[in-house]
């Protein structure tokens, strides 16, 4: 049996789409009413027929497990444990520039955050063993909600002084607490690409993000070069 008869056909919008959101008692993902929708991933600009990964809410429902993947968690399960042990009060951050795709994969497997915010102005996930693809899939099967603050907030420089200042962290307040979709909870992981960003975000985004878990926000960098094989 192949992937697409497996798990419900995603549908990936255009970068000018504002909002994407789930049909209550349905596992396909629908755009807003006033954005039509498009059975088949959009062209970017250049022409080229991949999809722009803007926003994805987390289905109902999971589909079965992969079970190449589920091997690949299983053998970092004592590594993870104690951090995604901190549940709704998690705020993970993953630097993925020159990660290892085996290392994100596991992270997001073990923590099943409820959101990824990916706060990098160039968002790519062309890793070793991990494309789009394939991570549009993880976040699928994982009940992840992702926004791109790339696109959202359109944040185009990694040291964009709104990371340091809180206006992001504000500006995702905002956002996630919008009709329909899941509201401000944990745990979270954040994306970032250069390390004097993610120790900016690590400083501002606790105290910023609302409302946030009795007790405060529990932060942890995760290590973005594990490798796994199985």
């Amino acid at each position: 049996m192949d992937e697409h008869t497996r798990h419900p056909r995603l549908r990936l919008v255009r970068s000018d789409v504002r909002t994407i959101s789930e049909q209550r008692g349905s596992s396909e993902p629908r755009l807003s009413a006033d954005v039509p929708a498009e059975p088949t991933a959009a062209k970017s600009r250049s022409g080229d027929a991949r999809p722009r990964l803007e926003l994805l809410t987390a289905p109902p429902t999971l589909g079965a497990p992969d079970t190449m993947e589920s091997s690949r968690a299983a053998a970092q399960l004592e590594l993870l444990s104690p951090v995604a042990a901190a549940g709704p009060s998690l705020l993970g951050f993953f630097q993925m520039y020159e990660a290892h795709g085996d290392s994100f994969a596991c992270m997001i497997e073990q923590v099943r955050p409820a959101w990824v915010f990916d706060l990098r102005a160039l968002p790519s996930f062309y890793l070793l063993r991990l494309n789009r693809r394939r991570a549009i899939h993880l976040f699928r099967r994982c009940r992840v909600s992702y926004c791109s603050a790339n696109k959202r907030f359109d944040l185009w420089d990694r040291h964009d002084p709104r990371l340091g200042s809180g206006e992001i962290a504000q500006a995702l307040n905002g956002f996630v607490n919008e009709p329909e979709l899941p509201g401000m909870r944990g745990p979270i992981i954040c994306l970032v690409d250069d390390e004097e960003v993610l120790a900016t975000c690590r400083a501002v985004f606790p105290n910023e993000l609302q409302p946030a878990p009795r007790g405060g926000w529990r932060t942890h960098v995760f290590d973005n070069q594990a490798r796994v094989h199985v």
